[in-house]
């Protein structure tokens, strides 16, 4: 029969009527798979035909066969430029069983038909099983903590969407091999007539999946459920408000002090936001899990920190302080005791996702409005409407964030936290505000337009804000796949021979042209003429990114680049003569603190300090060598001084050296950016040495200078250092 042949085929043109489809990864193999799912039983729905056993084998294996066709097309002319490594993983991870089960329930609907079961009687038997089972699904990652699974319909589920890296275990592999077996036991079950033949058939298919099932529950990454994260990770700490989960590590120093600073910040933000939320005792369980690849295989996020508002849990890894979403995520926990009629979360994903980002300010050169005023400035988000719609996901993080964050702020500015609140707990605009969304919307639009609107380019944001989203990327799985480098696993799904810190970014940029990339690549060359590599045409390649003025934020990194090989070769005096030029080009041009750094410190290396005592900091600031003084010059200059401090570990400055170092009077001329991060690094270096007023005081300076990006942050900083030194937040 034909249509065991063109169905398959047809299922798997279907994923290319959708963008994110005709990426040939994850995204591609589980919409084919839903569609031999649907169109393969359908099928037999509607042109029943009961086929002898041999025959019908033979087309279900050319079905399947037929199913590959567009994928060997695509990768044969080249048409997309996904790793093929992981589309073979995720089809038969993801379509293959979906394949066989489409055939086995195809099988048992003719079969159905043979013995005069109605069309009608037969959708409604699909339908209540796919409903019930579908229904089971959705309980189980509302209920549990997980937000992954691996389900006989909805196939492997990996978590969070914004996640590109999509990593696996022998667990999800286990799981959708019990998938087949079940699909085999429908299919034999059906097709073996004779008792003889059909049980002891169904019973090694259920013994198989018997197998297969208990091989995959031994893996954490198909376990479910409170208690099997509390088991993976069974060492506890109490807190005001929570309870903080890990596995211990006791030989590890730096991991105690890591552990040690989110537990501390943990008890300063869950007493500032239940005061702030009004929330008494909201009893949150955090998970601190000891790397990204665990948290994404046990619980569903890797990229994405996440909190499930059941519990109430938070699922973070072990970073640094201040930890970059504690305080995020402990918003959502604790506001969820309060959100839309009692289910966790409102669900417009603006008011989520904007309230936690208003009351969790981050570190950032721009603040909440500013980046929301140039994203609707310049028409970043086609329709500002649709990110408070379900819509809100299509967009990349760091646009709906901070649109988002944006506009709660400004309705907690202009209205109070009671009346956000009450929006958040599912009143009407109206109710909330006294005015309808529109009118609320228009006046925060006009606020932004005439506060923070800027004239004239802003470089920074461009690139901030120009990633489209992973549902508008082109191979993001590949991306994130190809640049990894551990695991057997890992090897299977990456061309063989493959060496990421060789051949990745060459990859990237003949993927999408990239600027980003082509820098990177550019860069890595550099590092090979400097260390004697094989010689490029480098300056060929590097003048085409080096407009002036500049365009975009790459071509200010490819005039640094520029300068970088100027100084190789020797010619220190024009490099410095340009730096002072370009620096004045740019200063108009929002090009971020960061990247203004990068600029004033080569200029002010090749002005104030001797050339025998610049050219390891410049080759530091080259990528080439990582050579640091074991200590500080006595006649060091202020920049010299500053790159020590900021390159060197804080444990081996000792402390009379620090004591020195803050003593040093800084140069007038200095940009405020440079004020801001030097007292920001001695507050961070006398934190490591213990002494925390000295810390709160290098702190109280970087805040009265910091810019509205950075000030709320900077702020909650220092009064959680303020509570760290009170003697309870020592006790356990």
């Amino acid at each position: 029969m034909t249509k065991y042949i063109l169905v398959p085929i047809l299922a798997a043109l279907c994923p290319l009527a959708l963008p994110m489809g005709r990426n040939f990864e994850y995204e591609y193999a589980t919409l084919n798979a839903y569609a031999c799912l649907l169109l393969i039983p359908i099928s037999a729905w509607l042109y029943p035909t009961f086929l002898p056993i041999r025959k019908r084998l033979l087309f279900m294996l050319l079905g399947i066969l037929g199913n590959l066709i567009p994928a060997l097309v695509v990768f044969s002319w080249k048409i997309c430029p996904c790793a093929s490594g992981e589309f073979r993983t995720f089809w038969w991870l993801q379509t293959l069983p979906h394949l066989c089960l489409g055939f086995a329930v195809a099988t048992w609907i003719e079969h159905a038909r043979r013995q005069g079961f109605s069309r009608m009687r037969l959708a409604l038997i699909c339908g209540f099983v796919l409903s019930i089972s579908c229904l089971a699904l959705a309980a189980q990652i509302w209920w549990e903590p997980q937000k992954r699974a691996t389900h006989i319909f909805a196939g492997f589920l990996h978590g969070a969407i914004y996640d590109s890296w999509i990593p696996l275990d022998a667990g999800v592999a286990w799981m959708r091999m019990s998938h087949i077996c079940l699909a085999l036991a429908l299919f034999t079950g059906v097709i073996l007539d004779r008792h003889r033949q059909r049980w002891p058939a169904v019973i090694l298919c259920f013994m198989s999946w018997f197998i297969c099932h208990w091989q995959a529950r031994q893996s954490p990454s198909q376990s479910h459920g409170l208690a099997a994260l509390i088991e993976s990770m069974p060492d506890t700490r109490l807190g005001p408000g929570f309870t903080l989960h890990y596995l211990n590590r006791p030989l590890d120093g730096e991991f105690q002090r890591r552990l040690e600073n989110i537990y501390q910040s943990a008890r300063f933000h869950s007493q500032d936001l239940m005061r702030l939320l009004a929330v008494p005792n909201p009893d949150v369980h955090i998970f601190v899990y000891p790397n990204r690849e665990a948290k994404k295989l046990w619980f569903g996020g890797d990229g994405t920190d996440i909190t499930d508002v059941v519990t109430p849990s938070i699922h973070i890894t072990l970073e640094g302080w201040p930890h970059p979403t504690l305080r995020h995520e402990l918003v959502h926990a604790i506001a969820s005791r309060f959100a839309y009629h009692g289910i966790g979360f409102h669900p417009n994903m603006a008011f989520t996702e904007g309230l936690a980002t208003a009351l969790a300010p981050r570190d950032d050169d721009m603040s909440l409005h500013e980046g929301a005023a140039d994203i609707i400035e310049n028409r970043r988000v086609a329709q500002i409407e649709q990110l408070f719609s379900p819509l809100f996901w299509s967009e990349s993080g760091s646009r709906a964030y901070t649109v988002a964050g944006s506009l709660i702020l400004y309705l907690l500015e202009q209205g109070g936290l009671d009346k956000v609140k009450a929006l958040y707990a599912g009143s009407s605009w109206e109710d909330a505000f006294g005015q309808p969304a529109e009118q609320v919307i228009g006046a925060w639009q006009g606020y932004l337009k005439k506060h923070y609107t800027r004239q004239g380019p802003a470089l920074q944001a461009e690139a901030l804000y120009r990633y489209p989203g992973i549902l508008r990327d082109a191979c993001p799985h590949s991306k994130a796949m190809l640049a990894k480098n551990e695991g057997f696993l890992l090897k299977q799904r990456q061309p063989g021979g493959w060496k990421p810190m060789q051949d990745y970014w060459p990859w990237r940029v003949q993927l999408d042209q990239d600027p980003g990339a082509r820098i990177l690549v550019l860069q890595q060359r550099f590092r090979a003429l400097a260390q004697g590599g094989e010689d490029f045409d480098f300056d060929r390649d590097l003048k085409a990114l080096n407009p002036k003025p500049p365009k975009i934020m790459e071509n200010v990194e490819a005039f640094i680049l520029a300068t970088d090989r100027r100084i190789q070769l020797g010619d220190l005096k024009t490099a410095e003569h340009e730096l002072k030029e370009y620096i004045r080009l740019v200063q108009d041009l929002y090009i971020g603190d960061g990247t203004l750094r990068q600029l004033w410190v080569r200029w002010l290396l090749l002005r104030d300090v001797p050339e025998t005592r610049n050219q390891p900091w410049l080759r530091l600031l080259g990528g080439i060598e990582r050579q640091l003084p074991d200590d500080l010059d006595p006649d060091a200059t202020w920049i010299e001084t500053y790159l020590f401090l900021r390159n060197k570990p804080s444990s081996t400055i000792g402390i009379k050296v620090l004591d020195r170092i803050a003593r040093t009077p800084l140069p007038a001329e200095l940009p405020e950016t440079f004020r801001l991060e030097w007292w920001k690094f001695l507050g961070e270096a006398y934190l490591q040495k213990g002494d925390m007023m000295a810390a709160i005081a290098m702190y109280s300076h970087a805040v009265k200078i910091a810019p509205e990006g950075s000030h709320a942050s900077l702020k909650l900083l220092v009064q959680e250092l303020e509570y760290r030194k009170m003697p309870q937040a020592t006790t356990h």
